[in-house]
């Protein structure tokens, strides 16, 4: 009886499941647009699951990208994965200078997202981020790309139940953007 009142306990205190907003890491050449992919992987028993059916599943996401400005010249964000031919019914994309703003809500009658329930990491794409490097930008620098927690939310259909760091439901992967060297061939053109 003590054990199964320990074992219930040690559950009690658990932390809950928590799906997870990734961005993909990436290499791209200075003076060019890099495409940083956007996932999210909804794990099972967590507070929005695909297949637990009306307003139970993931129907709008929101996220904020900070990155240092030294070397950006432009961000924006498109659809990929799993919104791509998919109409936003409302859709807040806001670059600044050191940061972008995404807001996306979908209709789940008529633009259902679909996510892998379990879907190994790093899930479902969701969209790119499209960032074009600043030509000065020099061989080897890191251009950290950093989700913010405070804005970050996975939301149902009806805008009722939301999973976000503060509420334990959602974890952040960050990712860093590499600046690589220019292809030079073997003619001495780029």
């Amino acid at each position: 009886m003590r054990a199964a009142a320990l074992a219930l306990g040690l559950c009690a205190g658990a932390a809950p499941a928590a799906d997870e907003l990734a961005l993909g890491a990436q290499l791209a050449d200075a003076g060019t647009q890099a495409r940083v992919p956007v996932y999210v992987r909804d794990l099972p028993a967590t507070l929005l699951n695909e297949g637990d059916g009306p307003d139970r599943e993931i129907q709008s996401f929101a996220f904020q990208v900070q990155f240092p400005p030294a070397f950006v010249d432009a961000v924006s964000f498109v659809h990929a994965g799993v919104t791509a031919g998919r109409i936003a019914f409302f859709s807040q994309v806001t670059p600044g200078v050191d940061n972008l703003y995404v807001l996306k809500a979908f209709n789940e009658n008529s633009d259902p997202l679909a996510f892998t329930l379990g879907a190994t990491a790093p899930g479902d794409l969701i969209g790119e981020i499209l960032i074009d490097i600043d030509s000065a930008a020099p061989p080897g620098s890191a251009i950290t790309l950093t989700l913010q927690a405070f804005n970050a939310a996975l939301i149902d259909a009806s805008a009722t139940e939301s999973e976000t760091v503060a509420n334990g439901h959602l974890l952040l992967r960050h990712a860093t953007l590499v600046v690589g060297p220019q292809q030079v061939f073997r003619n001495g053109f780029e």
